[in-house]
Formats: structure tokens, sequence, C-alpha cells
């Protein structure tokens, strides 16, 4: 089995009998497979298929894994189109989230008509009316953290 924590895995080959060296040394080939990439994967297979269809009976591999293959890989490739059209919403809808929550890199508490704008009024607002007892505003659901260092001067 191939390990699957790795954005590559290798399998590691060793010849059949008719292929071993003669010279009593072990060969081992290693194949790199791009696990993490479902692109290059896609297109891996993709291009396994085209190299069979192309030999086609000369191909010395087995016709029904092959189809087996062609099938995952219809499959596999809907699911890698969908979801890259899910991830371009989801970058808009962050976007769009992000602009309302008032946290782009051009925004700030001074943001009017945003989350953290509203919030930072809020909090002002409570500090102010309620000096000496800023714990109150833990009612509200802030979290008040209290400084006892010197102010810089």
């Amino acid at each position: 089995m191939l390990p699957l924590d790795n954005d590559t895995a290798t399998a590691d080959y060793s010849p059949t009998a008719q292929e071993e060296p003669t010279d009593m040394q072990k060969k081992v080939v290693r194949i790199e497979l791009p696990l993490k990439k479902s692109d290059e994967l896609i297109a891996l297979g993709k291009k396994i298929l085209a190299k069979h269809d192309a030999d086609a009976d000369a191909s010395p591999l087995d016709k029904a894994r092959m189809e087996q293959l062609r099938s995952v890989i219809e499959a596999a490739n809907d699911a890698n189109v969908k979801l890259k059209e899910l991830e371009l919403q989801l970058f808009s809808l962050r976007e769009q989230r992000d602009t309302y929550l008032g946290i782009t890199k051009d925004q700030g508490m001074e943001t009017v008509g945003t989350v953290l704008n509203g919030i930072c009024y809020a909090g002002k607002e409570l500090l102010d009316k309620n000096p000496g007892n800023e714990s109150s505003l833990c009612q509200y659901g802030f979290k008040i953290v209290f400084d006892h260092s010197k102010p810089k001067s």
C-alpha cells in the first residue's frame, strides 16, 4: 500500500524472475505518483488510457482494468471540476463575508456599516457609560482584559 501523507508517493517494484540482473545486483524501479495533486493524478491516468487505446489489442494492460480506470477517472474529473467551481464561489463568499465584517486589508474599526465598526462603537459606548465598572461589559459578551502596565510616554 502507498503512503497517503506525502505530496508524492513512490512505488517500488522489483523485476520479475526473468528480468533479474545476472550480476546479483538487486534492481529497484521507483514510480513517482502525485498523490496530493489531483490534476496531475487525473492527467497521468488519462495518459495511461490514451497509450492503452492507441496500442489497442497490442496493449499489455488488462482491458477490464483499463475500463474501470476510465470510469473512475471520469468520476474524479467531474468531481474535480465541481470542486474548482465551488472553490471560486467560496473565495467570493469569503471576500463578501470579510467585507461585511470589516476585516479586509482596506477596512478597520472606523469603517462604517461593518460588524467590527458596530462592535467597536458598542464597546466604546459601554466603557464610557460604565467608568470603573468595566466588567459589566461581560454581560454583552465582551472579554475584558485589564492591563496594569504603565502607559508609554
